[in-house]
C-alpha cells in the first residue's frame, strides 16, 4: 500500500514541482524578459513613426503650397519641443539632421544648432554620427548609448533609442527608453514570479501531506464501500429478477442486468446480456437524438428529460420491439444508474403516443430559441441528378428514411428539392409509374436558401413564406450545409417567438398589431431570464420590429394606393444594426427612385403621407418618436436617391459635430422593406465618398475618443448624477459600437451589426484574435447586463431605461465592469494611433 501511495501520489507531485520550477525559471522568466524588452523596442518604434507623421503632414502642406518650408519646419520644431509622453510626461523626441546638426532637443538646448560630429557619450561613442550612418544604410533602426536621464543632467544611464530619417528635409527624428527602467521592471517581474512559485511549491507540499493522511482514510472507506456496493447491487438485482414486468437496470454504465421477462423477449442469456452496453439494447429515438442524446443518460446526469416515453428495444437478432419505458434514477453507493420498466405497446398505440407528445410539446414547450439552423438541418441530405428516375429516387428516400432530397443539374448546381409531399403529387405519381426521370417533374423550383447561422424562428418565417417547401441551408461562403424541412424544424423550433412573429404578419388591422406588440416585453423577459444569448434576444426584438413595420407598411399602401415610384423603407441606429432592446425609439427614413422634376411634388406628397401614417402607427404600437426627428414622417428624411447621396457626401465633407452625429445614426442603415437594392446602391455611394475623403476618419475618430469610461482614478465608478448612482450602460456600449463602425467603414465592410463587424474585422486581420475576443465578450456581457436590467425595471415599473446601479451588482459583476472599462481605454489608445497618429486619448 505504501509503495502504491508513493508511486501514485508522492512521486508525481515531486516530478510536477521539478518540472514546474524548470519551466518557470528556464522558460517562462527568460521569455517574459525578452517580451518586455521587445515591447519597449516596439513602443519606441511606434512612437517615432507617429511623430514622423507630424513631419510628413507639414511637408505635405509645404508641397501643396499652403505654407513655406521655413514655416513648416518651424511648426514641426514647435510641436516636437512640446511633445512628451510617459507616466511623468518627461519622455521626449529630438531631431537632428544628417550633418549631424541638432535641430531641436527639449532638454539639451545647449546642443540646438550645434554640429554633433565630435559629440561623444561617456563611453566614447559618437552616437549622433552612428545614428546618421544607420539611417543612411537602412532608413531607420536602434542605437544604444549613455545619456542623461530625462531632464536630470547629473544622472547618466544606458539608453536605447529608435531613429528614423525624414528624407525630404534630411532630418532624423528619434525617441528612446532608459534601460535601467527596463531592468527594474524585469527584476520586479522575476521577484514576483519567484514569490508566487514558492507559494505554489509550499502549497503543493501541504496538499501532499494532506493527501497522505486522506489516503489512509480513503483506503479504509473504500474497503467498506465495496462491501456495501456488492450488498446494494445484490438487492437491486433481486428486485429486477423477481419483478413481473420487464425491467432493465444499469449502474455507472458498467453493469447491465435484466429480469427473465426481458431476457426472453430479447433472446439473451443473463451472462451475455451483462456484457452489453445500454445503447446495444435501448434504441435512441429521433426525438432523443435531436434533443442531444438518450433520455436515460440525461436523467442519470441530473438533467431534465421525460421519465416516461415511447421507445424501442433491440433483440439479439437485430429486430426492434416497441415499448413504453418508465425510467427512475438510482444511486448505489454514490454510483448513478437507472431502472427502466419496459411495457409492450402496439405499433398503432406507439403512433398515437408520439402524435400526442408532439401536440403537447407544441402547446407547452418553450423550445431552443438560440439554436441556429446549421446545427439542426439534415447535414448529409440525399441528392440525385435530374436524370435519375422518379422510381429510383423514391426507393432510395424510403430506404434511408429521408423526407427530402436535393436534385442537381448536370453541372452540379441545385435545381430544386424533392419533398415527401411531392411524391404524392398526381403528376409525379404518373411519372413514377412510367419510369420517367425527375427532370420531367416541372413543379420543382429553385429552393429558398438561408445561412447556417440563421436562428430557428427566423427560418420558420422563411419556410412559411415559401409554402413550407424545404429550405437549402448554406455556409457563409455559399457552400451547401444541408436541408431543412418543416418536420425537422418542429423538433427544435422555438414555438412562442415563431408564433408571435407569424401573428404579427397575419394581423388584420393596425390596432391588432398594436395589441400584439404589447406582448413583446413579456416574451423578452422570458428569453432573458432563461439564459438566451443577448445576441439572439437583440435579433428577436429587431425581427419583431421589422415584422411590425412590414405589416404597417402593407396597411398604409392599401390605404394610399400604389406608390408613384419604387422605394425602400430604411431603418437606422439600433434597428439597422439588429441591436434593439426594450428601450428603443424610431430611426427610419424613406428612399425612393428619382423621378422627373414635374412629378417630384406628387412623389413628395405621397411618400410624406406614407411616412406620417407608418410612423404614427409605430408610435401607437410602442415605438416612441425619435427626439431628433429622424423619422420617415420628417420631409427631410423622405427623399429620392440623388438627395440621399448628396446628404452622405455633404456630411463626410463637412464633418462638423452635427454631421458626425448624423453619420453615427444613418451609416448603420439597412433596407427593411421594399427595393432592398436601393440600400445597396446607397452603400456603394457611401464607400466611394469615404475612399475619396480619408480625412473624415480623423475627425470621426476624434469625436469617438471624447468618450470617457465611467471609472475614477482609484477604480471607483463615476456618474453624472442625473440618475442618482446609476451609470448609462448604453453610453458605455456606444464606444464599442463606434469603434466597430469606424473600422468597418474604413475596411468597406457591408455588415451593420456590431458583433458581425468585429468578427469580419478579425477575419480580415484588422483585429487580432485576442483583441476580437476581448471586445466581443465585453459587448456581449454589457448587452446581457443591459437587457437583464431592462426586463427587471419593466416588471417593477412598466418602463425600461439604460441606467444601471453598479453598486447593486455582485462583486463579480462589478469587477467585470471595471475590467471592461479598463479595456475600453486600451482600445481608445489603439484607435487614436490608427486614425489620428497621436499617442494620447482625446
Amino acid at each position: 500500500m505504501y509503495k502504491s501511495l508513493f508511486i501514485r501520489g508522492v512521486l508525481p507531485t515531486i516530478i510536477i514541482i521539478i518540472l514546474f520550477s524548470a519551466s518557470v525559471f528556464g522558460i517562462i522568466v527568460p521569455s517574459f524578459e525578452r517580451s518586455i524588452l521587445g515591447q519597449k523596442r516596439e513602443m519606441i518604434r511606434e512612437l517615432t513613426n507617429s511623430a514622423w507623421n507630424i513631419l510628413a503632414k507639414f511637408e505635405n502642406d509645404e508641397r501643396s503650397g499652403i505654407i513655406s518650408r521655413a514655416e513648416a519646419q518651424k511648426a514641426v520644431i514647435s510641436q516636437i519641443q512640446n511633445l512628451h509622453y510617459g507616466s511623468e510626461m518627461k519622455d521626449y523626441f529630438w531631431i537632428h539632421d544628417t550633418g549631424p546638426v541638432m535641430v531641436i532637443h527639449p532638454y539639451r538646448t545647449d546642443l540646438n544648432g550645434q554640429n554633433l560630429s565630435d559629440f561623444k557619450d561617456p563611453r566614447g561613442k559618437r552616437l549622433f554620427v552612428e545614428m546618421t550612418e544607420l539611417v543612411k544604410r537602412g532608413g531607420a533602426g536602434y542605437v544604444d548609448y549613455m545619456w542623461q536621464r530625462k531632464d536630470d543632467a547629473a544622472r547618466i544611464v544606458p539608453k536605447l533609442s529608435y531613429v528614423k530619417v525624414f528624407a525630404p528635409w534630411g532630418w532624423i527624428i528619434g525617441t528612446g527608453v532608459y534601460l535601467d527602467d527596463v531592468e527594474t521592471e524585469i527584476k520586479n517581474l522575476r521577484r514576483n514570479i519567484v514569490l508566487v512559485s514558492l507559494a505554489i511549491i509550499v502549497s503543493a507540499a501541504f496538499i501532499l501531506f494532506y493527501l497522505l493522511i486522506e489516503h489512509f482514510r480513503a483506503e479504509y472507506g473504500r474497503v467498506k464501500s465495496e462491501a456495501a456496493l456488492r450488498a446494494s447491487e445484490e438487492k437491486y438485482r433481486m428486485l429486477v429478477e423477481s419483478a413481473g414486468e420487464g425491467i432493465i437496470m444499469a449502474i455507472s454504465g458498467e453493469r447491465l442486468f435484466a429480469n427473465q421477462n426481458i431476457l426472453q423477449r430479447l433472446g439473451y442469456e443473463a451472462e451475455e446480456f451483462a456484457k452489453l452496453a445500454v445503447d446495444d439494447v435501448i434504441v435512441a429515438t429521433e426525438e432523443e437524438i435531436s434533443a442531444g442524446g438518450p433520455y436515460y443518460k440525461k436523467l442519470v446526469n441530473g438533467e431534465t428529460a421525460p421519465r416516461r416515453y415511447a421507445s424501442r428495444l433491440k433483440t439479439r437478432d437485430g429486430a426492434e420491439i416497441g415499448v413504453m419505458l418508465s425510467i427512475a434514477g438510482i444511486d448505489v453507493q454514490n454510483r448513478r444508474g437507472f431502472i427502466a420498466i419496459a411495457t409492450d405497446i402496439s405499433r398503432s398505440r406507439m403512433k398515437d403516443i408520439v402524435q400526442e407528445k408532439v401536440i403537447n410539446d407544441l402547446q407547452s414547450a418553450f423550445m431552443n430559441f438560440s439554436q441556429p439552423v446549421g446545427s439542426i438541418c439534415e447535414k448529409e441530405p440525399l441528392s440525385f441528378s435530374e436524370s435519375e428516375s422518379c422510381a429510383a429516387a423514391v426507393k432510395k428516400m424510403r430506404e434511408y428514411g429521408r423526407r427530402s432530397a436535393i436534385i442537381k443539374r448536370a453541372d452540379g448546381s441545385v435545381s430544386g428539392i424533392l419533398s415527401y409531399e411531392d411524391i404524392f403529387d398526381e403528376k409525379f405519381m404518373d411519372l413514377f409509374v412510367k419510369g420517367m426521370p425527375i427532370s420531367e417533374f416541372g413543379s420543382l423550383a429553385p429552393p429558398a436558401a438561408v445561412k447556417s447561422s440563421t436562428m430557428a424562428f427566423e427560418a420558420a418565417r422563411v419556410l412559411e413564406r415559401n409554402s413550407f417547401r424545404p429550405l437549402l441551408i448554406t455556409f457563409p461562403d455559399g457552400a451547401k450545409a444541408g436541408v431543412l424541412d418543416k418536420d425537422r424544424l418542429l423538433m427544435v423550433q422555438n414555438y412562442s417567438p415563431a408564433v408571435f412573429l407569424r401573428e404579427i404578419a397575419m394581423a388584420s388591422s393596425p390596432g391588432d398589431v398594436q395589441k400584439l406588440s404589447r406582448r413583446l416585453a413579456e416574451l423578452v423577459r422570458i428569453l432573458v431570464l432563461n439564459g438566451v444569448k443577448a445576441f439572439n434576444v437583440n435579433h428577436f426584438i429587431t425581427q419583431s420590429a421589422d415584422a411590425v413595420l412590414e405589416r404597417l407598411i402593407s396597411f398604409a399602401l392599401e390605404k394610399l394606393g400604389k406608390a408613384p415610384a419604387p422605394f425602400v423603407f430604411l431603418v437606422m441606429g439600433s434597428e439597422g444594426r439588429f441591436e434593439q432592446t426594450l428601450k428603443t425609439d424610431q430611426d427610419n427614413a424613406i428612399l425612393y427612385q428619382d423621378v422627373p422634376a414635374e412629378e417630384r411634388a406628387a412623389a413628395d406628397e405621397y411618400f410624406g403621407g406614407l411616412g406620417r401614417l407608418v410612423c404614427g402607427w409605430l408610435e401607437e404600437a410602442g415605438y416612441s418618436s425619435c427626439a431628433g426627428g429622424i423619422m420617415a414622417k420628417n420631409p427631410k428624411w423622405c427623399q429620392p436617391m440623388s438627395v440621399w447621396k448628396n446628404y452622405f457626401a455633404e456630411w463626410i465633407t463637412k464633418a462638423g459635430s452635427e454631421e458626425l452625429l448624423k453619420t453615427k445614426i444613418f451609416f448603420d442603415f439597412r433596407g427593411a422593406w421594399g427595393e432592398i437594392g436601393f440600400a445597396d446602391e446607397l452603400r456603394a455611394s457611401l464607400r466611394e465618398n469615404l475612399e475619396s475623403t480619408p480625412g473624415f476618419f480623423f475627425l470621426l475618430a476624434r469625436d469617438v475618443l471624447r468618450f470617457e469610461p465611467p471609472i475614477g482614478l482609484f477604480g471607483n465608478f463615476t456618474h453624472d448624477g442625473s440618475k442618482g448612482s446609476e451609470i448609462d450602460i448604453k453610453a458605455v456600449m456606444t464606444f464599442i459600437v463606434d469603434f466597430a463602425r469606424i473600422y468597418a467603414l474604413r475596411s468597406a465592410l457591408s455588415e451593420t451589426n456590431t458583433p458581425d463587424r468585429l468578427a469580419a474585422l478579425q477575419e480580415k486581420g484588422v483585429l487580432k484574435e485576442a483583441s476580437y475576443d476581448e471586445m466581443a465578450q465585453a459587448y456581449s456581457y454589457l448587452m446581457h447586463l443591459r437587457l437583464l436590467n431592462q426586463v427587471r425595471k419593466y416588471a417593477d415599473t412598466g418602463a425600461a431605461d439604460n441606467g444601471v446601479d453598479p453598486y447593486s451588482l455582485t462583486s463579480i459583476d462589478q469587477k467585470m465592469l471595471k475590467e471592461i472599462f479598463a479595456q475600453i481605454k486600451h482600445f481608445q489608445v489603439r484607435l487614436s494611433y490608427d486614425f489620428t497618429g497621436m499617442s494620447e486619448r482625446l
